[in-house]
């Protein structure tokens, strides 16, 4: 077409031209991919097409009765599920903007499943065979029975067949960088797994004991809940999560206990975490004790200080302050009221670990982002919190900390579900260019945002400056980072958030604690000098409304990156889905290493058979200890039939990772109703289910030892 129009309207009961359709989506700048998650995307599966225009918050589906359209639905981007009927709808023609993105944008964003994330040559580990090289799916006729298998290539050109009924032995390696491939032909993966057994079984007898030393200290039993703090509740004025639900639960039931809370609550930034700590809060102060929460920056400690303080002082909880922010004469009187017991709430940076403050009556530390603190403050947190109820806030938290939450030793409390109309960030990451950097600012000053530019070297600000200038002259440019003086660091801030600037340049100083509704595109230059927790909470200070957010990152040119940085580039490429801050804090500890979270020696063990079969035997070891009924170790196998074909076919499914995730999903069944359930997902998502499908679900449901046919 010579001349496409700006929108195309969709009417159920009207026909089109099913060809003519995937044609004018492609000319309209669409991408046809195999599955939809990102705006501009579209696929094509037998006689449904999903697409996810660029006007609309959510997909939608259309299927196809021949040339009728018999149905169109919103779906969900991130379970691929249909949602709300509907009766019609537009779909925008593709823009500028949006094609450029598509240059950078990762494929395999946004898959559901662990094992769906291998590609060909990526390392893996099989519980029964060690570690070797995945080789993808193959379909073959393999000891009488036809099916998909994965391939996986040992040392020696050996290989194994894994049939889809034994997938769950299988795990991506996560560990060393270039692990020793295992052989098949001797007992060297017997040898290291043994190895692993009795190394976790003398850290499980130190785990054990640092839980005996906790359940000895008496803490404070905090009285059941009372009408005000259920008014508190209902002050919020959004929608819990049902996961924010589970961490209140979770956080309620462990103060009311009689010994104290160790709790991490690891949620996305922006999913909700500050509230949980609000209703600890406000639960402790109500029954006379004190809370100190400690923050890594300024800038965060006086957002939670705003917060707290507007959501608790209609209760009679006084809130106060001790940082950088509060004047000399303010903080003498804030010591004074805390020494006295006046002051209920205290929340501020390392300050509040100093000397001269002294609690009354401490009965609640909550510490945000533990990860940005140092050694000697950790130190002094490690102190601070040896009788009180301890509650952890983060996105990423440090290996260590989701370390000792993996395998017991803390409690763990996660938040996966986005708050509602809540959308990922559409992440790009390039080597520097002028023009898509002046491209994403216009872009975003187009409908009237701002825009955060983080280049984390205050020497070379003021070039930048100048140089951002020229790209965009028009626009309105603050600077912001660590060595201003209070006063002007807070007058800038102020005035950015009041919209007297378009673009805020500054340090990493926004990584915490800047919640501004009208920025919606961060810019991050040099992204290669960042860590990956850090680029992770960067990229949380856009997307915090229902408009939908840009993160831009740049490094100079990719011949000058090290190995880790591609690495790291390469992750928050992959983990863009909202509620990923804890896949990237897997991810940190596979680039760098758990030398310091498990000492050199159990590292060495962690490297030799991979982090996921790690915690694996450290939790059946951990088990063992406590006098705990052990689970077993291999994962139950299902048996299908020889005559049933085991797979989905390819013209059914076209892309071998979405089969792979399927394939996991379906060996997880436990009940009737979940085998009932991934049926008619596959139904809504690729159409009727050929007979090929029916026979392998009808053998998972007869062959299932636990299943629930009632």
């Amino acid at each position: 077409m010579s001349k496409q129009a700006p929108f195309r309207e969709f009417r159920v009961s009207e026909r089109y031209r099913f060809t003519e359709i995937v044609s004018w989506l492609a000319d309209s700048q669409y991408e046809r991919v195999e599955m939809v998650l990102e705006p501009s995307d579209f696929a094509v599966r037998g006689s449904i097409i999903d697409i996810f225009p660029v006007n609309h918050a959510q997909p939608v589906r259309l299927e196809f009765f021949g040339d009728e359209l018999e149905r169109l639905a919103g779906f969900d981007v991130h379970t691929q599920l249909s949602l709300t009927s509907l009766e019609r709808t537009q779909v925008q023609l593709n823009s500028k903007i949006w094609r450029m993105a598509r240059e950078l944008r990762s494929n395999d964003a946004g898959d559901a499943h662990l094992i769906a994330s291998l590609a060909e040559g990526d390392f893996v580990v099989h519980y029964l065979h060690g570690i070797g090289v995945y080789n993808g799916l193959k379909h073959e006729t393999f000891l009488g029975r036809e099916g998909e298998y994965l391939e996986i290539k040992y040392k020696g050109n050996d290989r194994i067949l894994v049939p889809i009924d034994q997938i769950k032995y299988v795990k991506p390696y996560r560990g060393a960088p270039n692990p020793t491939l295992n052989s098949l032909s001797d007992d060297g993966w017997k040898k290291a797994t043994d190895k692993v057994k009795k190394a976790t079984a003398e850290l499980a007898e130190e785990i054990f004991i640092l839980y005996k030393i906790r359940s000895q200290i008496q803490g404070t039993a905090f009285p059941a809940e009372s009408d005000t703090l259920r008014r508190v509740s209902d002050d919020f004025p959004y929608t819990e999560t049902p996961d924010q639900l589970t961490a209140i639960a979770d956080v309620k039931k462990d103060l009311e206990s009689a010994w104290p809370m160790d709790r991490l609550v690891c949620g996305d930034v922006g999913f909700g975490k500050t509230e949980i700590a609000i209703r600890a809060a406000y639960k402790v102060a109500h029954a006379g004790r004190q809370v100190v929460i400690i923050a890594p920056t300024t800038l965060l400690a006086d957002q939670h200080f705003h917060v707290f303080r507007e959501r608790l002082s209609a209760y009679g909880v006084n809130v106060g302050m001790l940082s950088r922010l509060v004047d000399p004469k303010r903080q003498k009187q804030i010591l004074s009221l805390l020494a006295t017991g006046k002051l209920d709430v205290l929340i501020g940076t390392h300050r509040v670990l100093s000397a001269d403050v002294k609690f009354k009556d401490l009965g609640l530390l909550v510490v945000d982002e533990e990860q940005r603190f140092g050694v000697g403050h950790k130190e002094k947190i490690k102190q601070l919190k040896s009788h009180v109820d301890t509650l952890t806030l983060s996105a990423t938290p440090i290996p260590r900390t989701l370390y000792m939450a993996l395998t017991g030793a803390r409690d763990l409390s996660q938040i996966k579900s986005p708050p509602q109309g809540r959308k990922p960030v559409i992440t790009q990451v390039s080597a520097h260019s002028d023009e898509k950097i002046r491209a994403a600012i216009e872009s975003e000053l187009a409908r009237d945002g701002q825009v955060f530019y983080v280049f984390n070297n205050i020497n070379r600000m003021p070039a930048k400056l100048a140089k951002l200038q020229k790209l965009v002259p028009n626009a309105r440019i603050m600077m912001a980072h660590g060595r201003m003086d209070a006063e002007h660091l807070e007058l800038v801030m102020d005035q950015f958030f009041n919209r007297e600037a378009d673009i805020l340049l500054c340090t990493t100083i926004v990584e915490n604690g800047i919640d501004i509704a009208n920025v919606n595109t961060i810019i991050i230059d040099e992204v290669q000098n960042l860590g990956l927790s850090q680029i992770h909470q960067l990229r949380g200070r856009v997307g915090r409304s229902d408009r939908q957010a840009y993160a831009w990152m740049f490094f100079p040119s990719e011949a000058l990156l090290s190995a880790d940085a591609k690495d790291r580039i390469l992750a928050i490429k992959t983990y863009t889905a909202l509620g990923a801050g804890y896949d990237i804090a897997l991810k940190d500890l596979e680039i760098r290493g758990a030398g310091t979270l498990l000492g050199k020696k159990q590292h060495g063990y962690m490297s030799s058979v991979g982090f996921d079969l790690y915690c694996k035997i450290l939790d059946e070891s951990v088990q063992v200890v406590r006098g705990e009924k052990q689970a077993k170790t291999a994962e139950f196998e299902l048996k299908f039939p020889r005559s049933v074909k085991a797979m989905l076919p390819n013209e059914y499914v076209g892309n071998a990772k979405q089969r792979l995730a399927l394939y996991y999903r379906l060996t997880d069944c436990k009940t009737l109703q979940e085998v009932q359930a991934l049926k008619a997902e596959l139904m809504d998502r690729f159409g009727p289910v050929p007979p090929s499908v029916i026979s392998l679900l009808d053998a998972l449901i007869k062959q299932f030892p636990n299943i629930d046919a009632t």
